[in-house]
């Protein structure tokens, strides 16, 4: 090793060495310990790790304003030739303003309470480690991130969704269906595209399951962030609700064109939507696609309060072998006289949205208080059938409805992979 210089210690001092270095040795190469005597490197051997990596074994003269980190019995700027980062950089004031500019691969800020800051990825200088294509300016400002794409409608929603549900009488599938369907919604993220929720819309009548069905409903408002204001509990009347109902559902079709249609999920009886729909004006009915799985929902009547089918051939009694009430014999209004789009599935009983109790288990791992599971797989009443919901699961995982029918036959596996079990 030739014109280098010894590591200045108070011993070399004494035996002629200056404060800026001492003379060329000429002992064995091997017991030399070189480095420049300005440096003041460190005050700990942590800190020259952070630095120079594993192979920094001590800081020497670390109480001197002559520390040198060592690797072994050499100066680690002798023994890794990386360069150190420049003095002058003060790049960082923080780990997370590192990570900003550098990634993930940034570990650290070093001396980041001092104007020589530099970022360490690892046991390098970001900027060596991974050089940039052009210097960065000291503490830069994060960049100005690029605007989104402008949606197709105001509110971000590639279309609008309303749903009526039933609930307050029969059978408590359509319970579950409810809580599963405002959760299915949450986890796609689109509780704000929900414009209108009826539910309780059986208009034959209430028993106490009506309110059994408004307890759910309201907690999934409070529980994924709902607008209730957009909610109606119908309640089996034409009362208040009805009406507030009716009039939200008008204002939201004086919103429709072609750039904003609704689809509208019908898993209770035909005869409030088709009260709401005839609200507002015909020039709209063409923005919306009316979705239905269910031949009981399609020709439910009873008496003068409903009297409303899906279509004539869905309600005609003498085709269906008299399967009709003689209610349901008399319906005399048809959704199919309307300019809405009609859109039919097939019975989503058979597939997963009506399974055992048994197949739900993994529900307890979605939140933590086994919420959506009580809701869907408990009860004495058909637990585990929220069949209604696999309308909605339908529409979210296959888009806006095109056509007049489509076919969903997801399994369990499915289910779980949309809420990322």
């Amino acid at each position: 090793m030739k014109n280098r210089r010894r590591l200045c210690m108070p011993l070399a001092v004494l035996l002629g060495c200056g404060v800026a270095g001492c003379a060329t040795s000429t002992e064995d190469p091997s017991t030399e310990v070189f480095l420049a005597t300005a440096a003041d490197e460190c005050d700990t051997t942590s800190q020259c790790k952070a630095m120079h990596g594993p192979s920094a074994t001590d800081c020497l003269n670390s109480r001197s304003d002559q520390s040198v980190c060592m690797c072994g019995s050499d100066p680690c700027d002798n023994a890794s030739p990386t360069p150190a980062p420049s003095p002058s950089a003060d790049e960082c004031n923080t780990t997370s303003q590192c990570k900003a500019m550098h990634g993930p691969s940034a570990t650290d800020c070093l001396n980041s309470r001092s104007n020589q800051s530099v970022c360490m990825c690892g046991s390098d200088p970001c900027d060596n480690a991974s050089p940039p294509p052009s210097p960065m300016p000291p503490t830069p400002a994060p960049p100005t991130p690029m605007p989104p794409a402008p949606p197709s409608n105001p509110n971000g929603c590639d279309y609008l969704i309303a749903y009526d549900a039933d609930g307050n009488i029969y059978d408590a599938d359509d319970i579950h269906a409810t809580a599963m369907t405002l959760a299915l919604i949450a986890e796609a993220g689109l509780q704000k595209c929900v414009v209108h929720f009826a539910y309780n819309t059986n208009l034959f009548g209430n028993t106490n399951q009506a309110d059994l069905q408004h307890a759910n409903v309201v907690s999934a408002i409070d529980r994924f962030g709902y607008n209730a204001n957009v909610f109606f509990d119908v309640r089996g009347t034409r009362g208040a609700q009805h009406s507030a109902g009716k009039a939200n559902f008008v204002s939201v079709m004086n919103q429709l064109g072609s750039n904003k249609r609704l689809v509208y999920i019908l898993a209770g009886p035909m005869q409030v939507p088709y009260d709401f729909i005839t609200a507002g004006p015909n020039n709209k009915e063409p923005f919306i696609t009316v979705v239905s799985h269910s031949y009981w929902n399609d020709k439910f009547a009873v008496g003068s309060n409903m009297n409303t089918c899906w279509s004539r051939a869905r309600c005609d009694c003498s085709a269906l072998n008299n399967r009709c009430t003689a209610s349901e014999a008399r319906n005399t209004n048809y959704l199919e006289d309307l300019s809405v789009v009609l859109h039919h599935i097939n019975d989503q009983n058979p597939p997963a949205f009506n399974s055992p109790v048994s197949s739900w288990q993994w529900l307890k791992q979605v939140d933590s208080d086994d919420w959506l599971f009580s809701a869907v797989a408990t009860g004495t009443k058909k637990a585990g059938d929220a069949s209604d919901s696999g309308m909605t699961y339908y529409v979210l995982s296959n888009g806006f409805p095109n056509g007049t029918s489509g076919t969903s036959k997801p399994s369990m596996s499915d289910v779980r992979r949309f809420f990322g079990q």
